[in-house]
């Protein structure tokens, strides 16, 4: 009866389960429950009564009617001992759990995914800087600037004449470096 007269109201407002359910912040699947009269599928306690309440509000019903319809139905003797708060509409209302939970788990695994390869990356550049390859230098004497033969022949080279000859630096590495 209850569930009757919700559904009516709903239906002659040109309303959808789904228009209340967004504006209420209650379940699509409370409010079949509710209008089908199922009240098992509702939690139990407060919620149920402030989900009947609010539903009631919005389809412009009496709202102790239908908390009176609704405690019938549920078979309790003394409806007016029970003590309902007054639902505000800033107050928490029951919403079930959206389709979120593979996105925020896909987001997740990319997460991790990208500290991973950052992690991995920064551990071979570290290592690739522990383990340098050697450097092999290489020094070599230029040829000198050809001297006279009789002074080559019959002197030594000084060591002012060493300074005075170009060097000569090659370096080979054996791997990439930077």
């Amino acid at each position: 009866m209850l569930g009757e007269q919700l559904k009516r109201r709903r239906e002659e407002l040109g309303l959808t389960l789904a228009e209340i359910s967004e504006t209420t912040r209650i379940g699509t699947r409370f409010l079949k429950a509710i209008e089908t009269e199922d009240f098992k599928v509702l939690p139990e306690g407060i919620y149920a009564r402030s989900f009947v309440r609010t539903y009631a509000r919005y389809v412009k019903m009496d709202e102790d009617e239908a908390l009176r319809l609704f405690h019938e139905k549920i078979g309790e003797e003394n409806p007016a001992e029970v003590v309902i708060a007054p639902v505000d509409d800033n107050s928490f209302v029951y919403r079930e759990p959206s389709g979120s939970f593979w996105s925020a788990t896909a987001v997740a695994g990319v997460l991790a995914l990208v500290l991973c390869g950052g992690g991995y990356i920064l551990w071979r550049q570290a290592n690739k800087t522990a383990e340098a390859p050697a450097v092999v230098a290489t020094t070599t004497k230029a040829p000198a600037v050809a001297a006279p033969a009789a002074v080559a022949v019959q002197q030594p080279v000084s060591t002012a004449s060493e300074a005075d000859e170009a060097l000569m630096v090659s370096i080979q590495a054996s791997d990439e470096c930077w």
